[in-house]
């Protein structure tokens, strides 16, 4: 097809997905506010478990069929999601429609501040997304054992969601769980820096993904569900979801030219300030909370 058409597929393809992530997790935590027995986190377990197992599928097709399956197989989740949506659609109960709020609300400072301070957490990973699997080869790493570092993240993402419900003091705390975020993620990428002559802590520092994700993503949900005003909820889900692909953009092209100049050190290095500024941002909107 060319170039030009692939990116105006590929610009397509974003401008239609955009808003998926951001709507979902508003009818999430809308759910949640009326049932109190939901619980946010299980119902992320279930995206998780998702993503795990249409990866492993997409391996295993890939290696029976070749790349030429990988855009069938693409097709058609989207298409048992767009079929799932409306079969749910359907079955939704209808109502009377809820009148218009007059106005919509301002973003208060300590949401605003959490919302930078989760966007920066994730804006973190740039590094190790962009370049983790090309830089743990390069230490010597067996492409099986890159593998088995990302399977590992994702299960201990898993793992975190399935139990944090159980942990007093955490479940609807946006500011411990951004907190927590924070702290592994400047753990984790301080760890991979030193994995320069050590590859063998890679794979203990992957499990640090179910904090370095896991416990930033619930802290922004938490955070969003306790201080967005009700009349701009949907209007918070989307500028949080907006500050975060900003600045994962941002900090991945800043990681692409810190690893042109100094390989993955200085990439997961320049990580290590950004992790930083997410734990001075939670520190702040937490404090701004309590004024």
């Amino acid at each position: 097809l060319g170039w030009p058409v692939l990116a105006a597929l590929i610009a397509l393809n974003a401008v239609g997905a955009a808003p998926l992530v951001p709507s979902l997790d508003y009818q999430s935590l809308a759910a949640v506010r009326r049932d109190p027995r939901l619980d946010y986190a299980r119902i992320r377990l279930g995206g998780s478990l998702g993503f795990l197992a249409a990866s492993l599928l997409g391996g295993w097709l890939l290696g029976l069929v070749g790349t030429g399956s990988i855009p069938s197989f693409l097709a058609g989740l989207e298409l048992a999601a767009a079929c799932g949506a409306a079969l749910l659609l359907r079955g939704a109960e209808g109502g009377p429609p809820r009148a218009r709020s007059s106005g919509r609300g301002r973003l208060p400072a300590a949401l605003w501040l959490a919302v930078a301070a989760g966007a920066a957490i994730q804006a973190s990973h740039a590094a190790v997304y962009a370049f983790g699997s090309i830089h743990w080869v390069g230490l010597g790493l067996a492409p099986a054992t890159t593998g088995l570092a990302w399977g590992l993240g994702v299960v201990a993402e898993i793992a975190f969601f399935a139990l944090v419900g159980r942990v007093p003091g955490l479940r609807d705390a946006p500011f411990r769980l951004l907190g927590l975020g924070a702290v592994a993620a400047l753990l984790r990428w301080a760890g991979l820096l030193a994995a320069s002559g050590l590859p063998a802590l890679v794979l203990p520092l992957q499990a640090l993904h179910g904090l370095t994700f896991g416990a930033t993503q619930l802290g922004v949900m938490a955070a969003l569900s306790r201080l967005a005003p009700e009349g701009a909820r949907g209007a918070a889900q989307g500028t949080s979801a907006a500050c975060a692909a900003l600045a994962s953009a941002s900090a991945t092209l800043a990681s692409g030219v810190a690893y042109r100049a100094g390989g993955g050190s200085l990439a997961f290095g320049l990580m290590l300030p950004v992790a930083g500024l997410g734990l001075a941002l939670t520190l702040a909107a937490s404090h701004r909370s309590r004024c």
